[in-house]
């Protein structure tokens, strides 16, 4: 049976007291807490670990790089992360969840995702200091199988963060700004390579070495790869915490460590548009639209072209099958009245000869009043047939 055990402002008591007390006491519950109407966040404990968060609102959701990790870095189509956004809805259930349960990713991909997203929100929710909370014991407590995150370790994280949080709000404080590399092969050796399998690899470095095998065979969750690729001196400090697929606070860590180092040169400013992942969503759709419209108009105009030229060749050949038949026929009338005037003077010629007329045409051949191209003229008597 639910029973809540202590309540009250965090104006009054802060966060940090409350996680502190469940810690020590080992404590097994939920701690609500309720900023707003519209912001809320539940956090899970069992024996004092922190093994599940529930969050509503906006803030929260942003905070949420898991969505941009499987759109950028692991190329999933929207309509996949639509479908874990729609099952979370319909079965009252967070997007970590649905991703954890649903098979989407390796099991400890997903582990790694959900447990560095827990740890962002957690030092986020730690440094607010305004809202009501109320922890309650005998409830029903969630969990995912290998993730517990000790609450000793956030209370130290978000007091490492919030010092560090200023210091790259004000390198960054430029968005706008391109970087590129300027030893690439040296760090994939000691940043990418070491990251992955904490070898020695960067004591020397190895010239014939391939460094996009490195890269290539760099399987799993790294940040570090994922942050350098996306430094090509074309992406600003924008885009590559975007496309890289993390989260802002631990991109800029990254990037903060390679300038400390030396390995990165300023190469300019470009401008990004600024757009949430649901105006991403939107705004591909409206590509994906325009570019079907233009592909359909540019296929009837075409279709249309074609038949009109198929249309312009017919009535070609029409023209010139009409025009045709209209000359054959006048050489043909030509050529009947003209056969017509040899039979006529044959003819008479036979009655002044023989004072009669012929009966049948072999009469005017014996006669030798034709040649034999004037004898053509048979064709006309035994078609028109009128003598």
């Amino acid at each position: 049976m639910a029973k809540t055990i202590i309540s009250g402002n965090l104006e009054n008591f802060p966060i940090e007291n409350i996680l502190q007390t469940i810690s020590q006491d080992k404590k097994e519950g939920i701690l609500y807490l309720d900023y707003s109407d519209d912001e809320k966040v539940e956090i899970h404990f069992k024996n004092g670990d922190i093994v599940f968060v529930r969050y509503k609102g906006k803030y929260f959701e942003n905070l949420n790089f898991i969505k941009n990790y499987l759109l950028y870095k692991k190329k999933f189509p929207k309509r996949v992360i639509e479908e874990i956004e729609e099952f979370s809805k319909s079965y009252d259930s967070t997007f970590e969840e649905i991703l954890f349960t649903g098979n989407y990713l390796e099991r400890d991909e997903v582990i790694i995702l959900i447990r560095r997203f827990y740890e962002d929100l957690l030092c986020e929710i730690l440094m607010r200091n305004y809202g009501t909370y109320r922890f309650d014991i005998g409830v029903e407590i969630k969990s995912f199988e290998h993730i517990r995150i000790s609450t000793d370790f956030i209370l130290m994280e978000a007091a490492r963060r919030s010092d560090t949080k200023k210091i790259l709000n004000t390198m960054f404080s430029n968005r706008k700004l391109v970087f590129e590399l300027k030893n690439r092969e040296e760090v994939i050796l000691k940043k990418i390579k070491k990251s992955s399998d904490d070898s020695e690899s960067d004591k020397e470095k190895d010239e014939n070495i391939d460094v996009d095998t490195i890269i290539a065979e760099t399987d799993g969750v790294n940040i570090y790869r994922d942050v350098i690729l996306q430094i090509n001196g074309f992406n600003n400090v924008d885009e590559i915490i975007k496309f890289s697929g993390w989260s802002e606070y631990r991109v800029l860590e990254i990037l903060r460590e390679l300038l400390e180092e030396d390995y990165l040169n300023v190469v300019g400013e470009k401008d990004i548009e600024d757009r949430t992942l649901e105006d991403e969503i939107v705004y591909s759709l409206k590509e994906r639209t325009i570019f079907i419209l233009y592909t359909t108009v540019f296929l009837v105009l075409f279709s249309l072209l074609t038949l009109l030229r198929l249309f312009d060749i017919k009535i070609t050949l029409f023209n010139m099958d009409y025009n045709s038949f209209f000359l054959a026929k006048q050489l043909n009338k030509n050529v009947k009245e003209f056969y017509e005037d040899q039979f006529e003077y044959a003819f008479k010629i036979f009655y002044i000869k023989k004072l009669k007329y012929p009966k049948k045409f072999s009469d005017i051949e014996k006669e030798n009043i034709l040649d034999k191209k004037q004898l053509k003229v048979k064709k006309v008597w035994k078609k028109e047939k009128k003598y």
